[in-house]
């Protein structure tokens, strides 16, 4: 009542005026307040027309009652009534420009002028229809905006269509010329015209007047899609989606924009589908005799096919690369060399050729004047810790930075998801975790799904080796659906890995068996190493607890022959459960195959190596030798956060320990690693531990 009053104006208007607006309204403010400013409207038309100024509100109850309309959309439009029709039509046009919009847009599009142009504005701003804008985001225009959402979409819904299609193409006219250069800037908002004009001309039969518009709709739409990528890969997604339905499936701009679309795609993990859109691009741009731009596609489509757990991926990045053999230095081709280091160190695990190849990008991009390449220092960083120099840690602090300034947004994820797993070979999985976290929040916030895939995976990798088994498996069962639907083979890869281990630790190999042919069959297939290796280790682990020591020392001998690089290879921590398979199985020969040609360079695979020593020692029964190993090892894995090869180490110390009458130094050692794996639920090495407790006891030296 006091809104309603208030708004009726001074004096003290009728009360049966008031209660009519309120009980028309049934408590929705905004249509009481449009109802009263109506019937103020309504009365300063009588009042001016009197020329007294001195009207006042005198309507009887069932006056106002009839005059009232019914909804709020109808109230505006009635107040918009009221207005002188040069004013109306103005409040139109500027429902066309949007929510906001400028005085200099208004005289364009009513060819007006100034002084007519601001005489309408001071009175739509005094009936508040509309309101000025301190600061107006357009340099050199005043800028205003509808006062409330529906005032503009009654004024918007009162033009034809026709004539919308036409004042949008104006618009749009109008603000390229405004932007001019800046005109990218502002791509977003030029398509939201020129594709709006395009639609309305279809629905008003102008066929003509909406294909005149596809080129510049197809353009910015495309244009939106580049500065939305770093920010919204969805919005992106679909702004390259809409562009290739202007354009039609013949048109000579379809190939380009299918290898943008196609980026979207993969970053919302849509693989097969990004994959299949790269081999169509690659045909037309192939057609059109683009070789850079063709290169661009086919390395795209190599990285994809890793993913995809497909075959070809470096003969298809090899015969990319050849192609620009003769071709000098450009933007491409240092791309194309930086994702070719990619292929080489997942494929062929090359890390001389690798840091070659990304050497080559980054020198490119210097002479060239690019910006920093991200990805090629991160890239760089990677390959030359993977031959030791630690030094290339520094890359990757000066890959962060270059990509926070750039405002990048899918390679800073692919640093998160890199750094976090170089972080777990030097300080262990707490380390990973922390960068991890703060990745998988990036990545999510963008919208960059393969990325909050990858990372989802790395953190559960991170939680088993952690100790915190329940929430690794429970994570992977959540993700493995989405994995399957993505057809990531990659990650799906690395989550079966890691339930296989996991579960074969807890005794619970039964619940891997499910999954285990899967598992085996891409150790067979793939041309990854780092699949393959994983795959076939962490099986054999499976197949041991399922009792089959057969099949799974088959598995291992599988596993022997795959050609391993010189160094320490990306899987070396599951070397480590392999060597116990062996041993387990009986077969300590193949286990002392499984380490050979390994040479540690990151203090995870010293600490790996600590352990296998211990265990072959052990194995040759050099047991004095092999209890000073495994106590090394034990304090290894505890400074580096790993509880079960903790555990682990300490039982085999215990064992040694009490092989040889020395039972009273064993007892501790054997009650702590008891107390870890009952912590973890590690219900096979727990009833081991059980047994050599009750060996120290009874001062047994033979347990079997």
């Amino acid at each position: 009542e006091r809104l309603v009053s208030g708004l009726l104006g001074s004096g003290r208007p009728p009360s049966q005026v008031v209660d009519t607006i309120i009980q028309r309204c049934e408590g929705n403010p905004f249509f009481a307040e449009e109802s009263a400013r109506l019937i103020s409207d309504r009365v300063l038309e009588e009042s001016l027309r009197a020329l007294d100024g001195a009207a006042e509100i005198s309507a009887k109850k069932g006056e106002t009652e009839a005059s009232l309309p019914g909804s709020v959309q109808a109230v505006i439009a009635a107040r918009l009534d009221t207005l002188a029709s040069e004013h109306k039509a103005l409040l139109a046009d500027a429902a066309v420009v949007g929510t906001v919009f400028w005085s200099g847009a208004l005289e364009a599009l009513g060819e007006r002028g100034t002084a007519d142009v601001d005489l309408a504005l001071r009175e739509l701003v005094a009936k508040q229809l509309v309101h000025r804008v301190r600061t107006s985001s357009m340099a050199g225009e005043n800028e205003f905006a509808f006062g409330h959402a529906l005032a503009r979409e009654v004024a918007y819904g009162q033009l034809p269509r026709l004539a919308r299609a036409k004042k949008h193409a104006a618009v749009a006219a109008w603000i390229e010329g405004k932007a001019g250069e800046r005109g990218e800037d502002l791509a977003e908002v030029l398509a939201h015209h020129y594709v709006t004009a395009i639609g309305l001309a279809l629905a008003a039969g102008r066929k003509d007047l909406a294909e005149s518009l596809i080129g510049p709709a197809a353009r910015y739409v495309s244009l939106a899609g580049d500065r939305a990528i770093n920010l919204d890969v969805a919005a992106a997604e679909r702004h390259y989606a809409r562009a290739l339905d202007l354009v039609g499936a013949e048109s000579a701009q379809r190939p380009a924009l299918l290898v943008r679309w196609a980026e979207t795609l993969s970053q919302r993990s849509l693989f097969r589908e990004a994959a299949n859109a790269l081999e169509e691009a690659i045909e037309g741009l192939q057609v059109a005799g683009d070789v850079r731009a063709t290169v661009m596609a086919m390395m795209k489509l190599a990285r994809l096919r890793v993913t995809l757990g497909d075959s070809g991926a470096v003969d298809l990045g090899a015969e990319a690369l050849a192609l620009l053999d003769d071709d000098g230095p450009s933007p491409e081709k240092a791309e194309v060399l930086t994702t070719w280091n990619w292929v080489l160190e997942v494929c062929r695990v090359d890390a001389a050729a690798a840091i070659e190849a990304v050497g080559r990008a980054i020198d490119m991009s210097e002479q060239l004047g690019l910006p920093e390449p991200v990805r090629a220092l991160g890239m760089r960083g990677w390959a030359r810790c993977d031959l030791g120099d630690l030094g290339g840690i520094e890359d990757y602090h000066l890959a962060f930075a270059a990509a926070k300034g750039q405002g990048l947004g899918k390679e800073l994820g692919q640093l998160y998801q890199n750094y976090s797993v170089l972080l777990w070979k030097t300080e262990g999985p707490q380390a990973s975790l922390e960068v991890c976290n703060e990745g998988l929040d990036f990545s999510r916030r963008r919208g960059i799904q393969d990325y909050v895939l990858a990372l989802s995976a790395t953190i559960i990798e991170d939680l088993g080796n952690s100790g915190a088994w329940d929430e690794a498996l429970a994570r992977a069962a959540d993700l493995v659906p989405v994995l399957e639907e993505a057809e990531d083979v990659w990650d799906l890869t690395t989550i079966r890995s890691q339930q296989a281990l996991l579960l074969a630790r807890r005794g619970e190999a039964i619940e891997a068996k499910a999954f285990l042919a899967w598992l085996e069959e891409e150790g067979r297939q793939s041309e990854v190493p780092n699949i393959a290796t994983t795959s076939l280790l962490t099986a054999s682990a499976a197949r041991l607890g399922l009792g089959d020591a057969k099949a799974a020392l088959g598995l291992l001998a599988e596993c022997q022959a795959i050609p391993r690089p010189h160094g320490e290879p990306l899987w070396v921590e599951f070397v480590l459960e392999g060597v116990r398979t062996a041993l387990a199985a009986g077969d300590p020969a193949l286990a002392a195959r499984l380490w050979e040609g390994i040479e540690p360079r990151f203090p995870l695979g010293r600490h790996v190596q600590a352990a296998v020593r211990a265990l072959l020692a052990e194995a040759r029964s050099e047991l004095e030798a092999a209890a000073a190993y495994f106590a090394d090892a034990a304090q290894r894995w505890h400074d580096f956060g790993v509880p079960y090869e903790e555990a682990q180490a300490l039982l085999g110390q215990g064992r040694c320990l009490v092989a040889f009458d020395r039972a009273p130094e064993a007892a501790p050692l054997l009650a702590k690693a008891r107390e870890v794996f009952a912590r973890l639920g590690a219900k096979p090495a727990l009833a081991e531990t059980d047994r050599f407790i009750e060996a120290a006891r009874a001062g047994l030296t033979d347990v079997g």
